[in-house]
């Protein structure tokens, strides 16, 4: 679904949505309740749109810090910045923000450090454009602002993109910018997890929940079992293989549950993680100058050469090779093939 913010802030900069959408060919429909909906290709069109506009370097940074325009925060907002502590406004987000946006927030805390990351869902052979993430990042640094009246300090920003326009983000985010990552984070101490919201209101919350715990109900009954192992997946690959019993638990499910559901599905654990492996070795060799050891490092295999030939398998040529041909054809943003389905809408 398309946030009411999103026609209101192109609104705010002079861009007409009616317009983009035609700029675009994306296909928007309406539901009962009159709400706007697209594809995350079309979601990803839109603002490929806006982009070849002329757009200023930091519109992406501005998109995600700008103040909210009056009457256009969507519910997990609200949600999040009620919230009484970081740790609950993450959450709400994590939950809710996937209803009104083709995205997930993932946290990971391990060792005293917290990892924020937005994986967009169902987008099928595109890629996000580079300031949307960094749009995103902004919008959590923002949040913990308003919710706390003081900046977030952030250890880093790991991106998954060659070194670009470092000095711009590294001010606007006030940390080191780190190119070339297999993944796009944002990286604090996870001790301001538990920093309290000054936004905070109890009442608030307790009134939205149920609304919120319905809406989110019939939002997942059109959800993909496929797609959630898919994310799981992603998760769970961080320099070891993920075993099903891993993902299993990431999701809140047993091993056999899983399985079976998979089966259901038509596929196995093992496709789905053959999949993600490759659709990410992909956008890393596309996206960045990584080695090719450390991207296999990254995708579980246990030496560089079987990821080699588990590449080879999957597109006829090495991992170099691939690299070299994107590379020299024309400038794009999308890989040949997508980790999601792009049957779906968000």
């Amino acid at each position: 679904m398309i946030s009411t913010f999103v026609p209101a802030f192109l609104a705010s900069i002079g861009l007409d949505f009616g317009r983009l959408v035609s700029l675009a060919r994306a296909t928007v429909t309406k539901d009962a309740e009159g709400r706007s909906w697209v594809s995350t290709r079309d979601y990803f069109a839109l603002w490929d749109a806006a982009s070849g506009l002329g757009l200023p370097p930091d519109f992406g940074l501005r998109l995600g810090s700008m103040q909210r325009i009056e009457g256009h925060y969507d519910v997990a907002s609200i949600a999040a910045l009620h919230s009484e502590t970081f740790r609950d406004a993450i959450n709400a987000l994590a939950r809710y923000k996937q209803m009104v946006c083709p995205g997930r927030w993932v946290l990971d805390v391990e060792n005293g450090v917290a990892s924020l990351e937005f994986k967009w869902l169902l987008a099928g052979d595109h890629l996000a454009p580079d300031f949307l993430t960094d749009g995103g990042f902004a919008y959590v640094a923002e949040l913990y602002r308003r919710g706390t009246g003081r900046a977030l300090k952030l250890r880093r920003i790991e991106l998954t993109r060659r070194p670009n326009r470092e000095d711009l983000l590294s001010d606007a985010f006030e940390c080191a910018i780190r190119f070339n990552a297999p993944r796009d984070v944002m990286v604090f101490d996870a001790a301001s997890l538990e920093d309290p919201f000054l936004t905070h209101n109890q009442e608030l919350v307790r009134l939205m929940i149920p609304g919120l715990e319905a809406a989110f109900g019939r939002f997942r009954a059109g959800g993909s079992t496929v797609t959630d192992v898919q994310l799981a997946i992603h998760g769970q690959l961080k320099g070891a293989r993920p075993s099903v019993e891993r993902v299993a638990s990431a999701m809140g499910i047993g091993p056999r549950t899983l399985q079976r559901r998979l089966e259901e599905a038509g596929t196995t654990y093992q496709e789905q993680l053959d999949k993600v492996r490759h659709v990410m070795a992909r956008q890393m060799l596309e996206q960045t100058d990584l080695e090719q050891g450390e991207i296999a490092f990254y995708l579980g295999f246990e030496e560089s050469n079987s990821f080699a030939r588990a590449f080879r398998a999957w597109q006829g040529m090495s991992p170099t090779q691939w690299r070299q041909a994107v590379r020299s054809g024309p400038p794009s943003r999308a890989v040949t093939e997508g980790l999601l389905s792009s049957e779906g809408v968000a």
